[in-house]
């Protein structure tokens, strides 16, 4: 029967350690898998720039990502702006007037002063 070999206390703390350093990189990897799209930008995490200027430059932007732009006393008087994301956006003062406004969503949005005349949709939420 051969002899069971007997750990020294260097390779011990060796195996421990090398254990303590695969945590700590798969934590690593872990955080920074999460943080990515966080630092990247999401749809939740705001608006797309280029959205934005499309709006500004030619009054459509269908399926849009706003949400939390600031567009106070925007002048985007019939706009098309169906499916947009507006969640959180800042609106007040905004002219919105005969806009296409289907499917938007306007949660948290701050339409205080805005202009809605002309197309209302029923399907905004």
């Amino acid at each position: 029967m051969p002899k069971p070999h007997i750990l020294k206390q260097s390779e011990v703390n060796r195996d421990f350690l090398l254990g303590h350093k695969m945590k700590i990189v798969k934590r690593t990897l872990v955080m920074t898998a999460l943080a990515v799209p966080i630092a990247i930008g999401s749809p939740a995490n705001g608006f797309d720039k280029m959205d934005l200027q499309k709006l500004q430059l030619t009054k459509a932007c269908e399926r849009c990502n706003l949400s939390g732009a600031n567009l106070r006393e925007a002048e985007v008087s019939e706009a098309i702006l169906a499916y947009a994301n507006l969640i959180d956006a800042e609106l007040g003062g905004v002219n919105l007037s005969f806009a296409k406004l289907s499917h938007i969503d306007l949660r948290g949005a701050d339409l205080w002063g805005a202009n809605l005349m002309g197309r209302i949709s029923e399907t905004a939420t």
